[in-house]
């Protein structure tokens, strides 16, 4: 049987174990993986691995060469190392994480009036839904709005950070704010604007949100004091802005300074702010201060 007769069927499968981004490959209209634009690309997801790009149309064996820039023997040998020669190849039973199936539910997803109701802006690195699932073990204890944080390091997606939201307030459930189960999360954090060489870290989403709309700056969550001690900068990343909380407990004083301490040592310039008022952050500071004026 020859090896496209093999792959009828299986594109979705092997374009995946390609490494072609499954974001892509959900039969709606995405940037071209490989030439850019806006919505130029839509993957057909037929029995022959379709698609088009512009104008161009072609099935698995094409869209490899496009996206992977190699010839036709290429994209043949690409297929061969996915399903190799056995004549009766199929993909094995792929078990989602609940983590992808939030990824799927995120490509709908909508804004939420949570934000709003804590004076903050909408960040571009967050993502609103309908109906995501509560779960307490393997049990679904109920459907709730909820705002999606992509957990990243290294511009590689983790997991996602979780805010189970009711009536535009967080959820009355036992953890409204949930970090799915993943890799290791060290070192990472939600991007929630495009990195730059000056840019600012904070603990949560919410006050990343109010320093960046306070100072000007694009300012990432690191989700915890732990991850905040970790926080890896992207490599643009020349100045940083750590926008601590005020604790009583000097936690945040503790993480922030720290990971303060590690960034001046990898030849960074560093600032550490700290609301002044005790027991407050940076969305505190913000609501007080639209309150004053």
């Amino acid at each position: 049987m020859k090896l496209w007769d093999r792959a009828r069927g299986h594109w979705d499968a092997i374009l995946e174990k390609a490494q072609v981004s499954p974001d892509v490959l959900d039969g709606r209209h995405h940037p071209c993986p490989a030439c850019g634009g806006t919505d130029r690309f839509r993957y057909i997801r037929d029995d022959e691995g379709g698609f088009f790009c512009g104008d161009f149309r072609g099935d698995g064996i094409e869209l490899l060469k496009h996206i992977k820039g190699v010839n036709f023997r290429g994209a043949a040998e690409i297929v061969e190392s996915v399903i190799g020669k056995d004549p009766n190849w199929k993909p094995e039973p792929k078990t989602e994480t609940y983590a992808e199936q939030l990824r799927k539910v995120a490509r709908h997803a909508k804004r939420s009036r949570y934000l709003e109701s804590r004076g903050l802006e909408m960040a571009p690195g967050l993502q609103f839904a309908e109906g995501v699932e509560y779960r307490d073990g393997d049990r679904v204890l109920g459907h709730y709005a909820a705002m999606l944080a992509p957990v990243m390091r290294g511009g590689a997606f983790l997991t996602y950070h979780v805010t189970y939201l009711q009536d535009g307030h967080k959820a009355a459930v036992p953890t409204p704010r949930k970090i799915l189960p993943g890799p290791s999360n060290r070192g990472a954090s939600v991007a929630l604007y495009p990195p730059a060489e000056t840019m600012g870290v904070a603990e949560g989403i919410e006050t990343a949100i109010a320093a960046k709309m306070i100072h000007g700056m694009p300012v990432w969550a690191a989700l915890n004091t732990s991850l905040l001690k970790s926080w890896q900068p992207p490599a643009v990343a020349k100045c940083v802005h750590i926008f601590a909380d005020n604790d009583s407990h000097f936690a945040g004083h503790a993480a922030a300074f720290e990971l303060a301490h590690r960034l001046v040592l990898a030849g960074l310039v560093v600032h550490v702010r700290i609301p002044g008022e005790p027991d407050t952050d940076w969305n505190d500071c913000l609501l007080a201060g639209r309150a004053a004026a």
